[in-house]
């Protein structure tokens, strides 16, 4: 990440106002608003990209479960096909009166 130039806002608050004695701002420095918008900004694009990175490997384990469910779908109906084929043929039963 790159650097801070404040930790809070409050903190960029305090360091980029000057205030007079009974603490009223009388001026403000705009190269440090927009340091701590700079900061504000690199802050929210780490957010960005750390959400990115987990969708990605989301979207890759669901590729892989989607994968194993269709090769356990698979194998689930060799064998009931092979259940059907071992069951006994229905046998007719003549009953002569």
């Amino acid at each position: 990440m790159i650097g801070c130039f404040a930790n809070t806002a409050t903190d960029a608050f305090a360091l980029q106002n000057n205030t007079t004695g009974n603490n009223q701002v009388y001026s403000v420095r705009y190269e440090a608003v927009n340091a701590m918008l700079l900061t504000e900004f690199f802050k929210e694009h780490c957010t960005v990209k750390e959400l990115k990175s987990a969708v990605a490997k989301q979207d890759a384990t669901i590729a892989k479960q989607q994968k194993q469910i269709e090769t356990l779908s698979a194998g689930l109906q060799k064998m009931s096909d092979q259940y059907e084929m071992s069951k006994p043929a229905p046998q007719l039963v003549c009953n002569n009166q």
